[in-house]
């Protein structure tokens, strides 16, 4: 008799072609180059915050620590931008908070390059899931940011 190979679950879906990948990260690249100018505004801040948190989840799917830690990194930036608009002052960081949030969209726009429209799109859901469930409960506009760090 003659024996069967286990079958492999292959992942579906494809590597995201460079305009696909230029199409989704050049915004998140754009809204860091506006912080110093002092043109960045809470729709870039939202921007952000969907990227971060769709790579974090995807992140945790792919068992990706450092990815996961780079995001949760740029969210505490994110919350520290956040709470000084609430406090009165204009969207802005400081050159070190600059950097760092710099640091983790490079690592994570370099690992996004590499991964499957699969994990992408589970990941979208699981995000859109999560803000419906945020919303629901009476959180506003980037208040789920504290629950991702």
């Amino acid at each position: 008799m003659r024996k069967r190979s286990h079958r492999r679950i292959r992942p579906t879906g494809h590597v995201l072609t460079p305009d696909q990948v230029r199409q989704m990260v050049t915004p998140i690249h754009i809204a860091l180059k506006l912080l110093p100018l002092g043109l960045y505004t809470e729709q870039h801040a939202h921007d952000l915050a969907a990227f971060l948190s769709v790579a974090q989840v995807a992140a945790e799917d792919a068992r990706r620590e450092d990815i996961v830690k780079a995001g949760a990194d740029g969210a505490l930036v994110l919350l520290a931008m956040r709470d000084r608009v609430r406090a009165g002052r204009a969207w802005n960081v400081t050159a070190d908070e600059r950097d760092k949030l710099t640091r983790c969209v490079v690592v994570i726009d370099r690992w996004f390059r590499t991964q499957t429209s699969a994990r992408w799109i589970r990941a979208m859901r699981k995000v859109y899931a999560m803000s419906a469930r945020a919303w629901e409960q009476g959180l506003g506009e980037l208040d789920l940011i504290s629950e991702a760090a």
